[in-house]
């Protein structure tokens, strides 16, 4: 064993409590290095692995394109994959609004839909429904049999009067707790049905495609081929819909990089501080230490490798210490802030058994990496300034040594002739800036740390995500109806001019 390393073996065990100190710093260092970065992406990977279950894959949507249109589009080379809906109408139903709408193959897949039994309807009087539907319109059946439904079709720019047609049940829908709480629900019709019911002049379709996507492709380049598609066939902005919430989810968002390596370093700099101040302030106790075995031909060199060994020894045994107290807490923290919000919000829900059921991948190789790199670099960039002091000690300077010496030589302090606490606390902040400074640079990181932490703890806040999916969930707003022809008292002339309007809060209507 080299001398080196064993001089900093005896300093390890002698200095027992500074180490201890500095060990308890890099542990936390290297637990927050790996814990913040970790539960903030297995946040968004389980939002993301949310999304890819529950949500549409479609890229985007371009509203209001018609047949011809289409057919150019279809072969366009930056189109990878393209779905067709169609909106016939609505069933008429006084308390549930139920749309009757038409999806090719294409289009069923890229919703993420799956029918719990049954097929799509294929010829004129088939459909496809729910068992909410069914209930809302106070009908039951199953597979095969025969419903009579009224309805209103768009023609003419609006809703025309109600019909009534008998249609085949040819599949089931499942509901979804949103569409109850909601009474909005979806029932399937054939391109059959759209097309004899609507002037073929009138018949527009919502056009969803996936764009040709390059490897680690960004969701600016995504949306960039979107616009320009759009523009390239004379479709109106406000006709495009980017499926925002399935490109952040499977696409690299260029802010997600410098994000991390913000707050790493914030990390960083709390930790190097304090590292540092525990060192700076032991080493006017151990400046005579160094100037002995300077003495006995110790080299500059030599100790700074004393010091940097002494640092790295407890570098060893709080960094693997840090990363395994991280690597247990991850699965409470993440498991524990879905656990008292499973049951308010079907997202939430799915996320929490996305989580237990191992579907979502917890840890990952990259971040044990990076955290234990980082706080090695941390460790050493603290032992720098020691080292530097170290290897500057003389022999002669180390025998004669006070702390504080080298600092300010002619260094007087002003006295009072009343003494107050506060005029104690001055004494004692004046009496050594260096240390005063590094102390309140380390509390101020500190805190800005706990800052840093505490607001994206609060970004990843299950209740945040619950609330901002409910935001407008209920609206006051008059109940009007516009180029309806089986309500024209609906129509906002009429309501108007009336005494005692309707209100309508999203599924139910309250009169004031």
């Amino acid at each position: 064993m080299r001398m080196e390393t064993r001089i900093a073996l005896a300093n390890t065990k002698y200095n027992k409590r500074k180490n201890i100190l500095t060990g308890i710093a890099v542990f936390l260092s290297t637990l927050l290095l790996f814990l913040v970065p970790t539960v903030g992406y297995d946040m968004v990977k389980a939002e993301f692995a949310v999304i890819n279950e529950l949500y549409p894959n479609w890229h985007a949507m371009f509203r209001n394109v018609t047949e011809e249109r289409i057919e150019k589009l279809s072969v366009h080379h930056s189109v990878e994959r393209f779905g067709l809906r169609g909106d016939a109408g609505y069933m008429a139903d006084g308390d549930a609004e139920i749309a009757m709408i038409y999806l090719d193959q294409e289009s069923f897949d890229m919703y993420n839909l799956k029918l719990t039994e049954g097929r799509l309807p294929e010829t004129e009087n088939e459909i496809v429904v729910s068992e909410g539907i069914l209930k809302e319109l106070s009908l039951s059946g199953k597979i095969g049999d025969t419903i009579t439904v009224s309805y209103q079709i768009y023609r003419d720019g609006g809703l025309d009067y109600i019909q009534k047609k008998d249609f085949t049940i040819c599949g089931f829908l499942p509901d979804t707790e949103e569409n109850a709480k909601q009474k909005r629900y979806a029932a399937l019709i054939s391109k059959s049905f759209l097309e004899s019911e609507i002037p073929s002049e009138q018949v527009s379709y919502y056009f969803l495609f996936r764009v040709q996507a390059k490897e680690n492709a960004t969701t600016y380049q995504l949306e960039s081929e979107i616009n320009r598609l759009a523009q390239q066939f004379d479709i109106p902005q406000q006709y495009v819909t980017a499926n925002d919430d399935y490109l952040m989810a499977n696409y690299v968002d260029p802010a997600f990089i410098p994000g991390i390596i913000i707050i790493m370093s914030i990390i960083v700099a709390a930790g190097v501080i304090t590292i540092y101040s525990i060192y700076y302030v032991s080493m006017g106790e151990r400046v005579q230490d160094f100037g002995k075995i300077k003495a006995v031909g110790a080299t500059q060199a030599q100790l700074r490798r004393i010091v940097l060994l002494e640092g790295f020894i407890v570098a060893v045994v709080a960094i693997p210490s840090g990363l395994l107290v991280g690597t247990v807490l991850t699965r409470y923290v993440m498991l524990g802030m879905f656990y008292w919000y499973n049951e308010k919000n079907q997202m939430i829900k799915v996320m929490n058994e996305l989580i237990s059921g191992g579907k979502v991948h917890l840890y990952h190789l990259w971040i044990y990496l990076l955290a234990a790199g980082v706080a090695v670099v941390m460790v050493y960039i603290s032992l720098l300034r020691p080292m530097k002091v170290a290897a500057k000690v003389s022999e002669i300077e180390a025998i004669r040594y006070r702390e504080g010496q080298y600092a300010n030589k002619k260094k007087e302090r002003k006295g009072f002739k009343d003494i107050t606490v506060g005029r104690l606390a001055r004494i004692y902040l004046t009496g050594s800036k260096r240390k005063s400074i590094v102390t309140i640079c380390s509390m101020a990181i500190t805190g800005l740390l706990f800052m840093v932490v505490a607001t994206l703890l609060s970004c990843a806040d299950p209740a945040e995500v619950a609330d901002s999916l409910i935001i407008g969930e209920y609206e006051i707003s008059p109940v009007v109806e516009f180029n309806n022809k089986e309500h024209p008292e609906l129509e906002w002339s009429e309501v108007s001019e009336r005494q005692s309007p309707y209100r309508r809060i999203k599924g139910a209507n309250i009169a004031y």
